[in-house]
C-alpha cells in the first residue's frame, strides 16, 4: 500500500474511533431535519477533511458567452472578462446574486430558478446586473422551467404548469413593462426544449417530448399562432434544430433513418431533407452557429468523449479538429462574427478548462487557470474505457456493455464499487468526480461506472432495449458485469459494492435481489423500490412520460409485471447490508417508496441504514446534509465492504 494513502486511511479510522463511530450501536435518531435508522448517531455534518482535499486542482471559471473579441466567465457572484488566451482576467460585474444559468444576450440581466427544499416547483426570477434588483416572474407553488431568451433580449419564453398541475404550457413574456405574460401553446410537455428563435420572422423551433425515442419537432409562428410539425407521423428523436439565414431551411439533429443522431437539412417549401453527416457513426451532441460567418461548429459523442467538428455552410463539407485533447465539451458557442467558437472542457482528472477554436486559422487555444496551479500530494486517476462482451439469448445477438474504470495504483486484489447512473436514458461520462478519486486513492477501491442497456449514446436500439417488459435486461447486464469482475485478477470478487441514484437506485435494489451472493453491500439514493407506488405518486406533470418508459400501471397485466420485478416484492432474496437515502420533498420518487422498502427489510430482519432529509428533494443539495451523507457512506463502506472474509 502506498505510504501516503496508508497514512490517510489510518487518519480516517482514528477519526472514527475518536468520535466513537465504530463502536456505537445502531439507533433510531433525528438530528434537526435528518431522520436516521441504523446509522450511528455520532456521525456529524462537518465536511470530511480528507475528502474535501480532493477538489480539482484545475477549476477554471465556466465560459458563459462571448463579449466583443473576448469571453465572459462565471465566477459565481462575479462575471469575469478575458480578452485573449493567457491574458489577464478582470472583473466586469460584481453582483449580490449568484449568476443564474440564463444570461441575456445583451449581458444586462439573467434569469434564475429557485424551488423550496428540493420540491422542484421552481419560481422564475429576473436579475438586473446594473441595479441588483430581482423581479419575480412566476407564482409560488407553480413549476416554471428552462427559460429561453429572444436574441434581442426583449422577451423570453418559459414553460409553466400554472394553468393545470398535470400539463406544462409555453408562455411568452416581455422583459420590460408592460409585461403581458401570454399563453402560447398548451401541453407542450414538461421536458420540451426550445431550440431557436428567429428574430426576423418571430418563429421558434421546439420539440415536444413523447418519449426518449419520439421527440416531435415543431415550427411555431408567434405572430400568427401557426404551428407546423416537421416530419409528422414518424417516430423520430429530434435533439436540436436551428434556422439558416433564408428562414425556410433549417439544420436538424435527429436519428431519422439511423441508429445515431446526425445532421440533416430540411426545407419547408419543398418538404425535403438531406442527410449531411453520413460518415459519422456516433451521436452528434451539440451545434452552434452565428447569424454572420460561414461556419457551423458541432460536437460528436464518441463513447463518452467529445470530438469537435467545423462545417462550411456554403457547401456543408466538414472537418474534424485534430488537435482537441481527450475530454468532454459543453456550452459550445460561436461568437457574433462567426469566426471562432468557445466551450467548456471537462475530464476525469480535472474539473474544467476553457478553449476557443479559430475557424480561419484552424487553431485551438487553451485559456489560463485563473488562480494558477495548486499542488497536491496525490495524483488523480484517469478513467479508462472498457467494453464488456455480452450475449442476449432471447434475440441471439452479441453486444458490448461500455464502462469507465478507475483503478488504484497499488498492487493486490481491490474491492470494487459499481456506480450505476439514473435516467434510465442517461449516459455516464468521465467527468471529474472527487468521490470516485477519494475511493480509489484513500480506500483502495476500484470504481466501475457502466452504461448498461437503456443508456443513450450507443444507438437508439441499445437505449430502447430495456423499455417496458424488457426492464430486466438492464439487471442482467449488472450480472454480466459481476461475472466479468470475477475474471479480472486485480479485483476481489468477494468485495463488491453497488451505488445508484434514482433509477440507478432501482438497479442497486434489483441486483441485490437477483445476485445476493455476489454483492457485499449496496447504497440506494432516492431509488425506485416499487414501480406501482412510484408511478402512482410521482408528480402529475411526470406521469405520462414515465409510463412510456416503465409501463402503464393502470393496465392489469403491466401492473402485475411491475409488481413482480419491484425490489420490495423480492426482499426475501436480499442478503446484503443496504443504505437507503431519501429526500422528503422529492417530486420524482416519493419518500414513501423508500420508506416501504426500509420497513420491509426491517420486518425480514435485514441489515438496513436509512437517512431521510426533510428539507431535500431528489438527492441532497444542501452542504450540511451532503456532508452527513458522505460521512455515513464512508463508514458504511469501511464497515461492510473493506473487511476481508476469511
Amino acid at each position: 500500500m502506498n505510504a501516503t494513502r496508508k497514512n490517510r486511511l489510518l487518519l480516517l479510522n482514528i477519526l472514527f474511533l475518536f468520535t466513537g463511530i465504530l463502536t456505537t450501536p445502531f439507533i433510531f435518531g433525528q438530528n434537526n431535519n435528518l431522520v436516521t435508522i441504523g446509522i450511528p448517531d455520532t456521525i456529524n455534518a462537518n465536511p470530511n477533511a480528507v475528502l474535501k482535499a480532493y477538489n480539482s486542482t484545475i477549476d477554471f471559471p465556466a465560459f458563459i458567452d462571448w463579449d466583443n473579441n473576448g469571453i465572459l466567465l462565471n465566477g459565481g457572484t462575479v462575471i469575469y472578462k478575458m480578452n485573449r488566451p493567457n491574458g489577464s482576467i478582470t472583473e466586469k460585474y460584481k453582483m449580490n446574486q449568484g449568476l443564474g444559468d440564463y444570461l441575456s444576450p445583451d449581458h444586462n440581466s439573467f434569469l434564475f430558478l429557485e424551488d423550496t427544499n428540493g420540491d422542484e416547483r421552481y419560481q422564475l426570477f429576473l436579475h438586473s446586473i446594473k441595479t441588483g434588483i430581482n423581479t419575480v416572474i412566476t407564482e409560488i407553488g407553480t413549476r416554471s422551467t428552462t427559460p429561453f431568451w429572444k436574441p434581442d433580449s426583449r422577451q423570453i419564453l418559459y414553460k409553466s404548469n400554472a394553468r393545470t398541475d398535470r400539463e406544462t404550457d409555453l408562455y411568452l413574456r416581455n422583459i420590460n413593462p408592460p409585461y403581458n405574460d401570454t399563453l402560447l401553446i398548451q401541453n407542450i410537455t414538461d421536458e420540451a426544449v426550445i431550440y431557436d428563435w428567429d428574430v426576423r420572422t418571430n418563429r421558434i423551433l421546439f420539440v415536444k417530448i413523447i418519449s426518449e425515442n419520439n421527440k416531435e419537432l415543431y415550427r411555431y409562428d408567434i405572430n400568427t399562432g401557426e404551428l407546423q410539425q416537421i416530419n409528422s407521423g414518424k417516430e423520430i428523436a429530434h435533439s436540436n434544430a436551428m434556422f439558416l439565414s433564408d428562414s425556410d431551411t433549417i439544420l436538424i439533429v435527429s436519428d431519422e433513418g439511423s441508429e445515431f443522431q446526425h445532421l440533416m437539412l430540411y426545407n419547408y417549401k419543398t418538404g425535403t431533407s438531406r442527410k449531411l453527416t453520413n460518415e459519422i457513426l456516433w451521436d452528434i451532441d451539440a451545434i452552434s452557429m452565428a447569424s454572420k460567418g460561414h461556419y457551423l461548429a458541432f460536437t460528436v459523442n464518441e463513447n463518452g468523449y467529445s470530438a469537435l467538428y467545423r462545417m462550411n455552410l456554403t457547401d456543408f463539407t466538414y472537418k474534424r479538429v485534430a488537435t482537441l485533447p481527450t475530454g468532454i465539451i459543453r456550452n459550445l458557442k460561436i461568437n457574433r462574427n462567426g469566426n471562432a467558437v468557445a466551450f467548456n472542457f471537462y475530464g476525469s482528472t480535472f474539473k474544467r478548462k476553457v478553449y476557443t477554436y479559430d475557424f480561419e486559422k484552424d487553431q485551438l487555444f487553451q485559456w489560463t487557470n485563473k488562480n494558477g496551479s495548486k499542488k497536491t500530494d496525490f495524483a488523480f486517476i484517469q478513467a479508462r474505457s472498457v467494453s464488456l462482451p455480452a450475449y442476449d439469448p432471447i434475440i441471439n445477438k452479441n453486444y458490448s456493455i461500455p464502462a469507465f474504470l478507475y483503478e488504484p495504483k497499488t498492487s493486490g486484489k481491490h474491492p470494487v464499487y459499481i456506480d450505476i447512473h439514473g435516467g434510465p436514458e442517461y449516459q455516464a461520462l468521465p467527468f471529474f468526480n472527487k468521490w470516485h478519486q477519494f475511493l480509489v486513492n484513500e480506500l483502495g477501491i476500484a470504481v466501475i461506472v457502466p452504461n448498461i442497456r437503456g443508456s443513450n449514446g450507443y444507438g437508439k436500439s441499445y437505449m430502447k432495449s430495456d423499455d417496458g417488459l424488457s426492464r430486466e435486461n438492464a439487471v442482467k447486464d449488472i450480472g454480466i458485469l459481476l461475472d466479468w469482475i470475477a475474471t479480472q485478477p486485480q479485483f476481489d470478487k468477494e468485495r463488491i459494492a453497488l451505488f445508484g441514484e434514482s433509477y440507478g437506485g432501482y438497479m442497486v435494489l434489483a441486483a441485490l435481489a437477483n445476485f445476493p451472493d455476489k454483492i457485499r453491500c449496496g447504497i440506494d439514493v432516492v431509488g425506485i423500490s416499487d414501480f406501482v407506488t412510484y408511478l402512482e405518486k410521482t408528480a402529475d406533470y411526470r406521469k405520462e412520460l414515465r409510463r412510456v418508459e416503465f409501463g402503464d400501471e393502470r393496465i392489469p397485466e403491466i401492473r402485475d409485471f411491475l409488481l413482480r420485478i419491484s425490489p420490495v416484492t423480492n426482499v426475501n432474496r436480499m442478503n446484503s447490508p443496504l443504505f437507503i437515502v431519501q429526500g422528503y420533498n422529492d417530486p420524482r420518487v416519493h419518500y414513501q417508496v423508500s420508506e416501504q422498502m426500509v420497513q420491509s427489510l426491517q420486518e425480514k430482519g435485514k441489515t438496513v441504514w436509512y437517512l431521510g432529509a426533510k428539507d431535500e428533494g431528489h438527492g441532497f443539495q444542501k452542504s450540511e446534509n451532503n456532508n452527513y451523507q458522505k460521512n455515513a457512506e464512508i463508514l458504511f463502506l469501511t464497515t461492510f465492504l473493506l473487511p476481508k472474509t476469511n
